[in-house]
């Protein structure tokens, strides 16, 4: 029961901390120069099928 229990607790513990960054990766990059104006796009997909990456939009 305890080893069930610790495998349980160290499952949960890896779990944790990847399902807040995999949110939101962009806010561990934001720009040093960042203002009012900047903003982050998320990636899409184009008409024609091309994916383009999320990226700052307005940052100079």
């Amino acid at each position: 029961m305890k080893k069930t229990l610790l495998i349980l607790a160290t499952a949960i513990t890896f779990a944790l901390p990847l399902s807040g960054n995999a949110e939101t990766p962009h806010r561990q990059m934001i720009p040093q120069h960042a203002d009012a104006a900047c903003q982050w796009i998320n990636g899409y997909y184009r008409q024609d099928g091309t994916y383009v990456q999320g990226h700052w939009r307005g940052c100079p």
